[in-house]
């Protein structure tokens, strides 16, 4: 997930691509983890005006096109925090939809 670029021995590359991702064009940023962390590859998704997560993509194994990626839509406030109102799950390999996690009820502890 996206926490996973704060992980001691996260390598992320240093440029930037540019690609369409979920019908938006994207600042793309590829990351790649030391063998004790973790062996995916992933790849996250920025709007390039807000600089905003719009999505982020993992391979087990890139030449398979295995693994899944996700899309995040819409921004819901509680508070101080703002959360993703949907996200999308889908297939590599086929763009198969996988489900979908919309957050219903919220608490918010004091």
């Amino acid at each position: 997930m996206p926490m996973k670029l704060r992980d001691k021995g996260t390598i992320i590359e240093e440029s930037v691509m540019q690609e369409t991702f979920n019908r938006k064009e994207s600042l793309v940023v590829k990351v790649n983890y030391k063998p004790e962390v973790g062996t995916d590859t992933w790849y996250f998704y920025f709007d390039p005006q807000t600089y905003a997560l719009t999505g982020y993509r993992f391979y087990h194994d890139e030449s398979q096109n295995d693994g899944e990626y996700i899309t995040l839509d819409g921004i819901l406030t509680v508070g101080l925090l703002k959360i993703h109102k949907s996200r999308k799950w889908f297939v590599n390999k086929d763009n198969m939809f996988m489900g979908e996690d919309i957050p219903e009820n919220v608490l918010i502890l004091n």
